[in-house]
């Protein structure tokens, strides 16, 4: 029975707690899922824990026992940063999960093939340094992907960024070249743009420097920005392959 495992498991980390012994409590953390949803982007917000609340804010401030209570996925259609935490009998039990939405023209956009795990690319949110946010989607059983979002008009682009991880311990590396395409009617596509292991435009968050001469870098998470000038195109295809 898992709430009276709860009820017990609580008794028992009280004694921890008078004994000064510190123990995880990430089970009162929030897990979130982010899906473009008609144009828009379902923020659906979980906790293990089913006897805790779950407060949130839309406007970047801290939030309090006090905030709004969530009770149905939270619908966004613009730049936005959510806050939230779960709270039980006023006092706050887990950590407080920040989630910087950022709309640009791709994001809520199809992503031609609807794959569940191609929506990531386009859900507004950018993979951290924790692997486990679910917010990296992986190609496993091939060194060469591509992936094409419907921008459902006709669009005017200076720049295409990706986000990539780098793990050598599990060994997940950035691809060795990236090249863009686009097209007005997805059937004839032209290449715009393309970025090779040796001349690499490197961003570390979203403003940070550039650098073009192959720099390496201790961070895991790299976005890599294709610069391009277009007016027009309806479709943008990414490839990105590990073999040069």
């Amino acid at each position: 029975n898992w709430r009276s495992f709860l009820v017990a498991m609580d008794k028992f980390n009280e004694h921890l707690s008078a004994k000064g012994i510190v123990f995880a409590c990430s089970m009162y953390n929030i897990q979130h899922t982010v899906t473009p949803v008609n144009g828009k982007l379902q923020e659906k917000l979980e906790c293990e824990r089913p006897d805790v609340e779950i407060r949130y804010t839309m406007d970047g401030k801290e939030p309090t026992d006090r905030s709004s209570l969530y009770k149905n996925p939270l619908m966004v259609t613009g730049t936005q940063t959510i806050k939230c935490t779960t709270y039980r009998a006023g006092r706050q039990m887990g950590k407080t999960l920040t989630l910087p939405l950022v709309w640009n023209k791709a994001t809520a956009k199809p992503v031609l093939g609807n794959t569940q795990a191609g929506k990531i690319l386009v859900n507004g949110i950018r993979g951290s340094l924790r692997q486990s946010d679910f917010e990296w989607h992986s190609w496993e059983s091939s060194d060469s992907v591509a992936f094409t979002i419907d921008l459902q008009k006709k669009e005017s682009l200076r720049s295409v960024s990706v986000g990539c991880i780098t793990n050598y311990g599990m060994a997940a590396h950035k691809p060795a070249d990236i090249e863009v395409w686009v097209s007005n009617d997805n059937r004839d596509y032209r290449k715009v743009s393309g970025i090779y292991e040796k001349y690499i435009i490197i961003f570390f968050g979203c403003s940070g420097y550039i650098s073009s001469n192959g720099a390496t870098t201790t961070r895991m998470a790299e976005p890599i920005c294709c610069r391009t000038e277009q007016t027009g195109p309806s479709y943008l295809c990414v490839a990105l392959s590990n073999r040069i």
